[in-house]
C-alpha cells in the first residue's frame, strides 16, 4: 500500500528528494532505485526523461562494480521508458554474464517493443547453448505479457521469437551441461509443495526433452513446522512446438495439520501448446 501511493505521488518536489537521497547514499540503496525508477511510469513525460537522465548519469560511476550496475540496468528496467531502451539493450551483450542477464530483465515492460522482440530473438539465435539465456528470455516474456496485460495492452510473442525459444530449447538440450531432470517426477511428498507428484510426472511426460531441478525440506515437527521448496522446469516435446518453462520457490508454515500460511510464494510460468499460451507471474 505504501508503495501504491508513493508512486502516485511523482511530483518535482519528491523526485529532487529522491535524487538527493540516492546522490549521497554510496551503496546505492537498491530498493530505493526501484521504486524511484517506477515513478517514471505514473508521471508526466518531462518527468520521465528526468528520472532516466539521472539514472544513466549515475550509472557511470558504477562501471567498475558488476552489481551496482546491475541494479542501475534493473531500475532503468523498471521504468518501462523508451528513453531507457537503447541503453538497456546495450548490455545484452556485455562482457559479464550478470550483466547480459540484467539486460534482458530490464526488457520485460518494453517486450511489446519491436526493437526488444528483434533483441532476444537476435539472442536466442546467436548465443551458443546458454540455458541462463533461454531462461531469462522466458522470465521477460512471461512477466512482461503479465506488465501489459495489467495495463490492457495486447501482447503474445510473434511466432518468429516462439520459434527461435523452441529452437534455443535444443541447443540446451545438447548442451553439455544438460541435465535430465530424473527427480522432476519422483514421489516425494517433500517435492509436492513445488508441484504435485501427480503434475510432475505429466510434465516429464509431455516435455521428454527437459532440465530440471527440484529441492524440498520440512523443519520441526509434523503438527508445527515449516516446508521450504523450490523447483525449476524447462521442457519441450521434440516433435511439436509445445514447450514450458516454470520455476518455483515457497516457504510455508503449517500449524496443527489445520492452518498454514506462506511465508514466501514466488513463481513464474509460461507454457506453449498448439491450442493455447499461458503465461503466470506471482510473487507474495
Amino acid at each position: 500500500m505504501f508503495m501504491s501511493a508513493f508512486i502516485r505521488d511523482a511530483s518535482p518536489a519528491l523526485l529532487t528528494k529522491l535524487e538527493e537521497v540516492l546522490a549521497s547514499t554510496d551503496n546505492h540503496h537498491y530498493p530505493l532505485l526501484l521504486a524511484y525508477g517506477a515513478l517514471a511510469a505514473e508521471t508526466t513525460e518531462e518527468s520521465e526523461q528526468r528520472i532516466v537522465t539521472f539514472l544513466l548519469n549515475r550509472m557511470e560511476d558504477a562501471e567498475n562494480s558488476t552489481a551496482i550496475l546491475t541494479h542501475y540496468i534493473h531500475a532503468l528496467g523498471n521504468t518501462g521508458s523508451p528513453f531507457a531502451l537503447d541503453t538497456i539493450i546495450s548490455f545484452h551483450n556485455h562482457s559479464d554474464l550478470e550483466v547480459q542477464l540484467a539486460s534482458i530483465s530490464a526488457m520485460r515492460k518494453l517486450v511489446h517493443s519491436p526493437l526488444v522482440e528483434e533483441t532476444l530473438h537476435s539472442i536466442l539465435q546467436t548465443t551458443p547453448a546458454h540455458h541462463e539465456h533461454v531462461v531469462a528470455i522466458a522470465e521477460t516474456l512471461s512477466e512482461g505479457y503479465k506488465y501489459l496485460e495489467e495495463r490492457n495492452v495486447d501482447y503474445v510473442p510473434s511466432m518468429e521469437l516462439q520459434a527461435a525459444l523452441v529452437e534455443a530449447l535444443e541447443l540446451v538440450k545438447n548442451s553439455s551441461r544438460e541435465r535430465r531432470g530424473t527427480d522432476w517426477d519422483e514421489s516425494n511428498p517433500d517435492y509436492d509443495i513445488v508441484a504435485s507428484q501427480a503434475s510432475r510426472a505429466a510434465d516429464v511426460q509431455n516435455y521428454p526433452n527437459h532440465r530440471a531441478y527440484i529441492w524440498g525440506k520440512q523443519l520441526g515437527v509434523d503438527k508445527a513446522n515449516i516446508q521450504l521448496g523450490a523447483g525449476f522446469f524447462l521442457g519441450y516435446h521434440p516433435t511439436c512446438p509445445n514447450l514450458k518453462v516454470f520455476g518455483k520457490a515457497i516457504v510455508q508454515a503449517n500449524l496443527l495439520n489445520k492452518w498454514s500460511w506462506n511465508i514466501l510464494h514466488a513463481e513464474a510460468l509460461m507454457e506453449k501448446t498448439d491450442s493455447q499460451l499461458r503465461m503466470k507471474l506471482y510473487f507474495k
